[in-house]
């Protein structure tokens, strides 16, 4: 009886005992497991101990496409004064990138915590992965979420789905010529370029792959002249004998040199790199209408990730005056934000609305345009 007793009031003991404790606290996001803003941090306390976790996670890694060292050193240099944090940049060719972000994905993988790439190879090559995240929850300070900071009176999402954001926005050339062997007016219309005298003279950036090339193709087709008359136009460009490049240092190289005088679909980091150190390269307005770039700097972050407030921390500071003034600068285009200077910036890169902006709709047929390219130019791409 005394034996039964003392186990009752041992099992009430205990059970009173359990029911004093705290609960236990949610177990804390392993790496790569959430895709959300550190949701721990941020009940503690708010943007200033989402700066403390990353600062404990130590660095984030961003993935790109053609970020000329220029811009790389800068943000490295200047997100570790402001934060002690590094930035590991992994960068090289659009499609190099975009490949390696697929073998990760496939391998299970979550090396990238931020990419920053160009519209044609997110929506064509990195999109399909699944693996991107919505920026919109990740957004925290008050200089990125208000939209008066933002041209257009709101955050530059490049997608409806709000998972890209595009830092700048400047119209594109397209052509490059050498100033010392294309005298002024020259050429001043694309179909210039089909003069006896250019034949074997230009140098393409490869139509068929995502990148200033396939661009340039697809504008002109699809907007510019039209499918029957611009497929016609891009037929008597091949029959100009240009050489093909996927490398865009290689090609401003060769018309800064004057290897070759004229250029097609260079991208704009790797001019203005040239421009800055006053090579003889230029690149005319042309009377035909020019389409908006957003070039390489539209910033992503994925589902899965290693450092999640490393990445959080670095989306908004990309974001905000101080980095977006640093990839203005170094990319020598307008910022789509309202609050950064654009001294040094060419006014010829600034859109004007006979330009033409493209949004992502145009980027989902750049499949098909690389198809058609392939078609016009196989002769060339076959040597």
């Amino acid at each position: 009886m005394k034996r039964g007793l003392l186990s009752v009031l041992c099992l009430l003991s205990l059970l009173v005992f359990a029911g004093c404790r705290e609960p236990a606290a949610p177990p804390a996001p392993s790496p790569g497991a959430s895709a959300g803003v550190s949701q721990a941090a941020r009940a503690v306390g708010g943007w200033e101990a989402v700066v403390a976790a990353a600062q404990k996670e130590g660095r984030v890694a961003v993935y790109g496409s053609s970020i000329v060292p220029a811009q790389r050193d800068a943000l490295i240099t200047a997100f570790k004064q402001r934060y002690g944090m590094d930035i590991e940049f992994t960068t090289g060719g659009s499609a190099e990138i975009a490949e390696r972000l697929s073998r990760e994905t496939r391998a299970g993988l979550n090396i990238a915590d931020v990419g920053m790439f160009g519209p044609s190879t997110i929506t064509t090559s990195i999109k399909p992965l699944g693996t991107l995240e919505l920026l919109e929850p990740l957004l925290l300070l008050p200089e990125v979420t208000d939209g008066s900071k933002w041209r257009g009176g709101k955050i530059p999402y490049y997608d409806q789905g709000k998972q890209v954001i595009s830092l700048i926005g400047f119209v594109s050339p397209s052509v490059t010529i050498n100033t010392e062997l294309v005298r002024p007016g020259e050429i001043g219309s694309y179909y210039d370029l089909l003069a006896p005298k250019w034949k074997g003279q230009i140098v393409l950036n490869d139509p068929t792959t995502g990148g200033g090339g396939g661009t340039w193709f697809g504008v002109m087709v699809r907007y510019v002249m039209g499918m029957e008359r611009g497929v016609a136009f891009m037929r008597d460009l091949a029959r100009q004998e240009p050489i093909m490049s996927r490398d865009h240092r290689q090609m401003i190289e060769w018309v800064a040199k004057a290897k070759y005088p004229v250029a097609i679909g260079i991208n704009q980091e790797a001019a203005n790199a040239f421009t800055a150190i006053g090579a003889p390269v230029s690149q005319p307005r042309l009377k035909e209408p020019f389409h908006v770039a957003f070039g390489s700097t539209n910033v992503i972050t994925f589902q899965k990730v290693s450092h999640l407030n490393a990445r959080t921390l670095f989306v908004n500071w990309i974001l905000s005056q101080e980095g977006a003034s640093i990839v203005s600068r170094t990319y020598g285009a307008p910022s789509r934000r309202t609050d950064v200077s654009m001294e040094g910036i060419d006014p010829a890169f600034v859109p004007t609305p006979q330009d033409i902006l493209l949004d992502e709709n145009y980027y989902k047929g750049q499949t098909e345009d690389q198809k058609l390219a392939g078609q016009v130019f196989a002769s060339l791409l076959r040597k």
